[in-house]
């Protein structure tokens, strides 16, 4: 079941890869890796930018992100199968999630 989540969630959110654009100025450049309650890398999970919703990345095959946001922004991570978490930058370049089940 955790696999199917995974890949359901890749391809939901692979329209995200299609219509993402970029945050002009006074950006930073956050990273960093979005894991399940047993460590493994969340595949194909969805960060965007709460204030503007076309702006986001997905999570690579080992969860790694990255993406160009206001440091003073807030992240939504979610994927399918886990609850969603918010987050606020807060001026941070590395910002690690542990995405609980849903």
């Amino acid at each position: 079941m955790k696999v199917f989540n995974k890949i359901r969630c890749l391809f939901l959110t692979m329209a995200l890869i299609i219509s993402a654009t970029s945050v002009f100025a006074q950006n930073a450049d956050v990273t960093g890796k979005v894991t399940d309650q047993n460590g493994l890398p969340v595949i194909g999970a969805t960060v965007m930018l709460s204030s503007n919703q076309t702006v986001g990345a997905l999570t690579d095959l080992d969860g790694n992100y990255s993406i160009s946001v206001p440091s003073n922004s807030s992240l939504i991570f979610s994927c399918v199968g886990y609850a969603t978490q918010t987050v606020a930058v807060d001026g941070r370049t590395v910002i690690d999630i542990v995405l609980s089940e849903d």
